[in-house]
């Protein structure tokens, strides 16, 4: 016998009140991802995990700044992205 277990993975969706951007890449919510020994991760449904956050607790305000459609300086003025 070998200790090897599966875990299944779990998608729990973000309320529409919960102001979080859409993914940089597709457009897509975000998802909440439940990890094995009770962790968490936002990611894209659709990037297959190349798009998300550190595992963790959720941290909606990284999402936040990795999708944000303006880059903010450390003086907390932002400036439009070219392009």
């Amino acid at each position: 016998m070998y200790a090897n277990k599966l875990y299944s993975t779990m998608y729990i969706p973000i309320q529409n009140n919960i102001n979080c951007e859409p993914c940089k890449n597709c457009g897509t919510r975000p998802v909440v991802e439940q990890l094995p020994k009770s962790k968490f991760r936002l990611l894209c449904p659709n990037c297959k995990g190349k798009n998300a956050t550190a595992s963790g607790l959720v941290d909606i305000e990284k999402w936040n700044m990795m999708n944000a459609k303006h880059s903010i300086k450390a003086d907390g003025v932002g400036l439009q992205k070219a392009g």
